[in-house]
């Protein structure tokens, strides 16, 4: 009896789940809107803000050893900026960060504390750790998940007169967090900004916090789909890219008659590779779901000829996942799994170092970029204009430039690798579109 009651605390369901489900998407939607006037307001003015930002990093740096090295204190304007400090790469900043990490030194190359490193891969298989700030985080809190839940919300009011339906989050987001010597936690960004609401996951979230945050070897398809299929009241499936979701829909095609039994018996299959603790904390968090297991045979029965999420999770509303780019094709297959009817929501254009861009319309394949998020230079692709560094107020549509960023977290004048295409203006604030990474960044 004492299990019986902790599975059904771990896995609510319910009324005053549904309640508290509620409360959750309205508070999304809330910030979100204030998400949604900050980047309208602020992209009537991209120009300035992108300047005054600059100018305040420069000031709030200029004592930090990078600062005094490149003279932050006597640079007064764009131009001195681009004369007295280098264009950058990764290896330039690896020394400090070798010494943040190891000794927790500070000052370096920001002033302000680093809360978190972002994990991204090395050209010869070393993971660079990339600094960010409590600014960095708040800006990716800002316009990630909630701005584009009231993106959807805004677009369902304005096309049926009703908002975006509450309900569960089909999760096939992954969050594996570790620590520095140090304790600072290191790993997805998307993971600092979720942590402080572990405990509301279960009322939104289809997969579990052990499960999000696995560390070890494990089948996470099967186990993603296992407790995602559990629930009816799906309303939104998110994943970073649209390739996580394409191959979650492949297999579930391969593999609906074993994740029904599993269902039915309220089990995890033998056969499913796992650490033993994560499977033990799995399986207290379930018991026999016969009705949903049958409800779900009729509907694979059928085949997959019909769209098959409106059929398994009826109240889907939107899909959150990156089908922009390279990811397109990936779109275009997902589309056979949900049919025309379900729109798309691209999320943002995010990097290890910034969050860049946000979608602004449900559909849109082109992000406004968000200017308080960093200072930007742009080196255009055309041969014919090489070896000019063009400020946001000097794009032109259709062209395609490389981008150099300064970021709020300690980046300065630093070469990402991305080449984008502006694709218009929104207001002040450029249009872009991801078009391909250079080699060897």
């Amino acid at each position: 009896m004492k299990t019986e009651k902790k599975r059904r605390k771990a896995v609510p369901h319910g009324f005053i789940a549904r309640a508290i489900n509620a409360a959750i998407f309205k508070i999304l939607i809330k910030r979100g809107k204030r998400s949604k006037r900050q980047l309208d307001e602020n992209s009537k003015n991209a120009v300035a803000i992108s300047e005054q930002l600059l100018m305040q990093l420069l000031d709030e740096n200029k004592d930090t050893e990078y600062g005094k090295k490149y003279g932050f204190a006597d640079i007064h304007s764009i131009a001195e900026y681009q004369e007295k400090v280098p264009l950058s790469h990764y290896d330039d900043y690896a020394p400090y960060i070798e010494r943040m990490i190891r000794n927790g030194e500070e000052n370096l190359l920001s002033a302000t504390p680093v809360k978190h490193y972002a994990l991204s891969s090395g050209s010869v298989g070393v993971p660079k750790h990339i600094p960010v700030s409590q600014r960095e985080l708040d800006i990716y809190s800002a316009y990630s998940v909630s701005l584009e839940v009231a993106v959807s919300d805004e677009y369902y009011r304005n096309t049926t007169g009703k908002g975006l339906k509450s309900g569960m989050v089909f999760n096939a987001i992954e969050l594996k967090l570790l620590e520095t010597e140090c304790g600072i936690v290191k790993g997805p960004i998307s993971g600092a900004a979720i942590k402080p609401l572990k405990n509301l996951m279960p009322y939104i979230f289809s997969s579990p916090w052990t499960l999000i945050t696995a560390d070890g070897d494990a089948d996470m398809k099967y186990l993603k789909l296992r407790f995602g299929l559990e629930r009816r009241d799906v309303t939104v499936l998110l994943s970073a890219f649209m390739t996580g979701l394409v191959d979650l829909m492949d297999y579930l095609k391969d593999n609906w008659q074993k994740l029904c039994d599993d269902i039915s018996l309220g089990t995890i299959n033998p056969d499913v590779r796992m650490p033993r603790e994560l499977r033990e904390e799995l399986e207290a968090l379930l018991r026999p779901n016969a009705s949903r297991a049958e409800e779900l045979r009729r509907e694979f029965e059928k085949g997959f000829d019909d769209p098959i999420v409106p059929r398994i999770w009826p109240r889907t509303s939107v899909i959150l996942s990156i089908g922009t780019g390279g990811f397109s094709t990936y779109a275009r297959k997902m589309r056979k799994y949900t049919g025309k009817n379900i729109p798309y929501n691209n999320l943002t254009y995010a990097a290890s170092e910034a969050l860049m861009g946000a979608s602004r319309h449900l559909g849109d394949s082109s992000y406004v970029l968000v200017p308080e998020s960093g200072f930007y230079e742009f080196i255009p692709i055309n041969e014919e204009k090489s070896g000019q560094l063009l400020t946001i107020d000097r794009l032109e549509e259709g062209e395609e430039y490389e981008i150099v960023l300064t970021n709020v977290s300690g980046f300065y004048r630093y070469q990402i690798g991305d080449v984008i295409r502006v694709t218009g203006f929104y207001n002040e604030a450029p249009l872009i579109e991801f078009v391909y990474r250079r080699a060897g960044c």
